[in-house]
């Protein structure tokens, strides 16, 4: 219980899983290895380390969150450049460097929120202008450009490149061909015999009823689950959906036909698979087992 508590203030997140751990791990290896090159050429060691660890915090966004607005092209490339820009003003303006960093820090998240490109990395970017050392100081506003703008460059190329490996990934998030809706609610796992029965072990409960009789139970609940399922799915001709799958196992489907059957449980969807490991197949299954499969419905992104 006491764990729980700790867990449920710390706001522990769920586990993402290997395959999406692995990604984002390989990728910021590419970008920070790609970045640093950049800036030692342009800063040497001691302008490195000021810039360095800006643009790693960038990196963590890029790769572990590619589709959330803070990793978004906007806020790489504003929040940086112009949190760049403040920091050295502030630095050439300022002759006390504590003052001049909380200046350049704070005016720096003043100016991210009024031109909507918040980028936590940005604070950092301003504050290595003002603690950066000689080099840094030396480029003056060269360093808006070099490296702070082409380091941006640098790790969005490799993000759009790397990511353009994993469909279920796509940065930017302009480059996703469809956008996600909810469209039927959480679905239940399936509960077995033995689960009751360690349940009710775990739990010390003395019931007037068996195992066999509560799977009983739990089978005609889940007989209602489906057709509530089913009953809340909207099959849409020409639909797009997923079953919202990291990985291998991501699908994308567009249902392209119905074939209507007496018993309800034989109609048939007849579906292509747009993005996956069946790519430009066609298949067919049951509405129930689609119903099942699909977890989101897709609307495709308008081109502006």
């Amino acid at each position: 219980m006491l764990l729980k508590t700790i867990l449920r203030w710390l706001s522990v997140p769920p586990k993402a899983p290997r395959g999406e751990q692995l990604v984002a791990t390989v990728g910021g290896i590419v970008s920070i290895v790609s970045i640093t090159t950049v800036s030692y050429f342009f800063l040497g060691v001691e302008g490195s380390i000021a810039i360095v660890p800006a643009m790693g915090a960038a990196t963590v966004l890029l790769f572990c969150v590619p589709h959330g607005p803070l990793s978004q092209p906007w806020s790489l490339f504003a929040g940086n450049v112009v949190s760049a820009a403040i920091g050295v003003s502030c630095a050439i303006l300022i002759s006390n460097s504590i003052l001049a960093s909380g200046l350049a820090v704070g005016l720096a998240i003043g100016a991210m929120h009024g031109l909507r490109c918040m980028h936590p990395p940005g604070g950092a970017t301003a504050l290595a202008a003002v603690i950066g050392g000689e080099n840094v100081t030396q480029l003056g506003y060269g360093f808006v450009l070099v490296p702070v703008f082409l380091n941006c460059l640098v790790i969005f190329i490799v993000a759009v490149l790397f990511n353009s490996f994993f469909p279920w990934r796509k940065y930017p998030l302009a480059r996703m061909k469809f956008r996600s809706e909810a469209i039927v609610p959480e679905k239940p796992m399936i509960i077995s015999r033995e689960h009751i029965a360690k349940g009710i072990g775990e739990l010390g409960m003395v019931v007037d009823v068996s195992p066999i009789q509560i799977e009983q139970i739990v089978e005609a609940a889940q007989r209602y689950r489906k057709a509530d399922v089913l009953a809340h799915f909207s099959f849409e001709l020409g639909g797009v959906y997923t079953n919202n799958r990291p990985g291998s196992g991501w699908e994308v489907r567009k249902i392209v036909d119905c074939a209507a059957h007496p018993d309800p449980e034989k109609e048939l969807i007849i579906y292509k698979t747009l993005e996956g490991v069946s790519s430009n197949l066609s298949d067919s299954c049951t509405k129930q087992e689609f119903a099942e499969w699909a977890e989101k419905k897709l609307v495709a992104v308008k081109a502006e």
